[in-house]
């Protein structure tokens, strides 16, 4: 068709505004972030599923009204619009990680944690496991720490932090850092910072320590783990500020305060322990949880009910502790005598603190006790100490030792040896009786679930009794050890009464635990004497699988850049 130069001009113009010839992009590359359920995923080349954590991702799903799931069918079968949720809250958790799962057109990175933020330990989701089990083999697990330094590095502060650890290509991130204006900073990272050999002037220790030292078993702990730690928190007072929240530690002190008001309030009363009715004991627990929610209310940043539903859960979960410490003193001829016992001196209701003294130093050791359980035989009066515990620690006769788990066996040393008369004749000795090391006790109070295969009374009372098992040692006394309840023993005896091989070395006879107590001696006056000698050094006590410093609120003024052995 022909046409003139105007009216082609103007068709041009037509066709070309409406073609999308060499339009600048709006970007490149991007990188979207966002929740799993509301993210936009069409069109992706990667997607990194961050939290893969069991409960979290997918979130686990609970009950969240008043009635319960077998109530909602209930009342949907009778013809009301309340139907069960908890089918339909699972399946959507599950969807939307298998909608982002699959999303991606190249790859997908899942990350998870086996720690929180409290640094108790959390377990990877089943969908991890379920892919390393299909994968066979092709796909394992990395750790950060297994990438390389420079694979790591994202900003500047990253480079100062990792440039000890870059290889051969420290070189080349000192030239980037140089050349973005940070030269200047290299000097406080060159080579491998250590801190190895500190130690204290003649004139800081003069000052610091005047007389003998005050430990305790926390003290004892950090420094066992690594002095330079222990100047920092005990000796300058540096401390990590904490986060209000209900975590561990609290629910640790819940349990502690709930066994504490429980035993006293029956001392007081005049009754056995396993006398006191149900509901009496429901209302202790209850009273003691409120007591509790009214401490701690204004300081944790949750609301009300979120909070009374929390201490909720863990009183109904106090109630199976309650009744399993209850049936052990319904056959045990030892009962519960002090709670929350603290060692101090000039106390004339307490125990007077161990005094360990070493060639050039001596050194006291206070606490406080959980519980203090006793047996009057004779004259004698034969002492038990209790520790609850509500933490993943685990006790092993290895460990006194190496200077752990002390704690116990130091107090059970200081009320045996005490030359506290009054609190002699409080514990029940007669005059020119004995106090005996009857043993060290660790009662499991940790709240938590336990699994059964099939539902009935009788599982569910047993996996109840055996999450709240007991550890720990024993004076191998036949008169001791018949008068506590056979069936909440750390130790295993055969018919013949002679304890199982692997019974045998949580057992001492009055020899042995004199041996033992001279080894807690030693061990005590070792640390007090490198503590007196001004050692600060950064040596923690690392092991293959465990290193203090993974944990440690000192990190950035140590900067140990140490390896694991």
């Amino acid at each position: 068709v022909e046409t003139n130069a105007d009216a082609f001009t103007e068709l041009l113009r037509t066709v070309l505004e409406e073609a999308d010839i060499g339009r600048i992009p709006a970007f490149a590359d991007e990188v979207i972030a966002g929740s799993a359920d509301m993210i936009r995923l069409f069109d992706k080349r990667h997607i990194y599923l961050v939290g893969v954590c069991y409960g979290v991702f997918p979130a686990s799903v609970s009950e969240s009204s008043y009635f319960s799931e077998k109530d909602r069918a209930l009342l949907c079968a009778a013809g009301l619009a309340i139907e069960p949720e908890l089918k339909t809250k699972s399946a959507r958790e599950l969807f939307i990680f298998s909608r982002a799962f699959s999303a991606a057109k190249e790859s997908v990175t899942l990350t998870y944690s086996l720690a929180d933020r409290a640094f108790s330990p959390i377990s990877r989701a089943e969908a991890v496991d379920r892919l390393l089990e299909i994968s066979d083999g092709r796909i394992s697990p990395k750790r950060i720490s297994d990438i390389s330094a420079k694979d790591r590095i994202y900003s500047k502060s990253d480079a100062l932090s990792l440039l000890c650890e870059a290889g051969d290509d420290r070189e080349s991130i000192k030239e980037a850092l140089t050349a973005c204006g940070e030269a200047h900073l290299l000097t406080v990272s060159e080579g491998s910072v250590t801190n190895s050999t500190l130690s204290l002037s003649e004139e800081a220790l003069s000052t610091l320590y005047r007389s003998e030292l005050s430990l305790t078993q926390s003290r004892i702990d950090t420094y066992k783990s690594c002095p330079l730690s222990y100047f920092c928190r005990y000796n300058l007072n540096l401390s990590e500020g904490e986060r209000a929240e209900f975590n561990a530690m609290n629910v640790g002190t819940f349990v502690h305060a709930i066994l504490e008001r429980f035993l006293s309030d029956a001392r007081a009363s005049g009754k056995k322990i396993y006398e006191m009715e149900k509901d009496e004991r429901k209302r202790i627990i209850n009273e003691v949880a409120k007591a509790h929610l009214d401490s701690i209310a204004d300081s944790l940043d949750v609301h009300g009910a979120r909070l009374s539903v929390m201490l909720s859960r863990i009183e109904r979960a106090a109630m199976p502790i309650v009744d399993n410490l209850c049936d052990e003193f319904r056959s045990s001829k030892y009962e519960p005598s002090f709670f929350e016992l603290k060692i101090e001196k000039d106390n004339p209701d307490t125990p007077t603190p161990s005094l360990f003294k070493g060639e050039n130093t001596s050194a006291l050791v206070f606490g406080t006790i959980d519980r203090v359980d006793t047996f009057t035989h004779g004259d004698d009066v034969y002492v038990r100490v209790v520790d609850y515990k509500t933490g993943s620690k685990t006790f092993s006769p290895t460990d006194i030792a190496e200077g752990k788990n002390l704690q116990m066996f130091l107090y059970l040393k200081s009320i045996v040896e005490t030359d506290n008369e009054s609190f002699k004749r409080t514990l029940g000795a007669k005059e020119g009786g004995r106090v005996l090391p009857a043993g060290v006790v660790y009662m499991n109070a940790a709240i938590s679930d336990a699994k059964i295969d099939s539902p009935s009374p009788e599982a569910e009372e047993a996996a109840l009794n055996a999450a709240q098992k007991r550890s720990g040692m024993l004076l191998f006394d036949p008169v001791s050890i018949s008068a506590m309840n056979p069936d909440y023993l750390p130790v295993s005896f055969k018919k013949d009464g002679e304890p199982y091989a692997t019974s045998k070395n949580r057992l001492y006879t009055l020899e042995g635990w004199e041996e033992l107590c001279s080894t807690l001696s030693d061990v005590v006056c070792d640390i007090a004497e490198n503590i007196r000698h001004g050692d600060i050094s950064a040596k923690p006590m690392r092991t293959k699988s465990h290193s203090p410093c993974e944990r440690c609120a000192m990190k950035p003024i140590c900067r140990n850049t140490q390896k694991k052995i």
